[in-house]
């Protein structure tokens, strides 16, 4: 797991990279994502593995947030600062469908 600081991170630099028409910007950015990875201990491969991945826990609680207000709404700051365990997801991977 990418910890949340640097998810956000990587998630502007890529749209950076995506999106410009700057070779120089999008060079920088591929690097930065690069450095940004290295610092949390994880690689390129990783961060595409979760692009295929799906949504992330953060993304995941928010949704179930915003439409149920039982014991989802409880886990909401403890799963985006922590991220949820393996059985946590699965619980709700469950909840979003």
């Amino acid at each position: 797991m990418i910890d949340p600081d640097a998810e956000q991170k990587i998630e502007k630099l890529l749209k950076l990279a995506l999106s410009s028409d700057k070779e120089g910007e999008v060079l920088a950015a591929a690097r930065a994502i690069r450095r940004t990875l290295d610092g949390v201990g994880r690689d390129i491969h990783e961060l595409a593995a979760r692009v295929n991945a799906g949504p992330s826990s953060l993304e995941m609680t928010e949704h179930c947030a915003a439409h149920d207000d039982g014991p989802v709404a409880d886990r909401v700051c403890w799963c985006a600062r922590r991220g949820p365990s393996e059985k946590q997801g699965k619980w709700l991977h469950r909840r979003r469908r």
